[in-house]
């Protein structure tokens, strides 16, 4: 599968698609690090960690799928994929409350901005207004989840799940 990523050069769009199309998960992560070793000013790179934090969570390694997280959203505060992932990660996780909030509530502003809108390359309309739609259901839960487990903790209410 070669996927074009738009405005980056050819070397570094090669390195993209080895990653994208990596099957092996610890050489798909050897990767991730070799393109942001040789290209950490690509304009790609918020996408590249977004790639590992998916593979890290896959493992569930949560420590690194947030930090990868976090690096995709230096990189882009506008990445909806890390939004969505971080947020929901540690409302889970129950730490980082605030954060998970308001990373949640940026994930549907930027949903919001992006109805309507031309999908990125590599999306049909339909799949991109599935995918919005999807991510937006996603973080309305994780800001509940957040909602039940402060109001838990405040004595207002069961926590979530029991």
């Amino acid at each position: 599968m070669l996927v074009f990523q738009a405005g980056i050069p050819a070397e570094q769009q090669q390195l993209f698609n080895k990653i994208l199309n990596e099957s092996g998960p610890n050489t798909k992560l050897q990767l991730v690090r070799e393109f942001e070793k040789k290209y950490p000013k690509s304009t790609a790179i918020d996408e590249v960690y977004a790639i590992a934090m998916g593979v890290y969570q896959s493992r569930n390694e949560s420590e690194e799928a947030g930090k990868y997280g976090e690096r995709a959203l230096r990189a882009n505060p506008e990445n909806l994929e890390a939004l969505v992932t971080v947020s929901r990660l540690y409302a889970v996780q129950g730490r980082e409350l605030g954060r998970a909030a308001t990373f949640a509530r940026k994930a549907i502003e930027v949903i919001e901005n992006s109805a309507g809108k031309a999908p990125p390359m590599g999306y049909d309309a339909g799949a991109w207004k599935q995918y919005l739609v999807q991510s937006k259901t996603t973080v309305e839960g994780t800001l509940k989840y957040i909602k039940d487990l402060t109001d838990a903790v405040l004595g207002r209410r069961k926590p979530p799940g029991s």
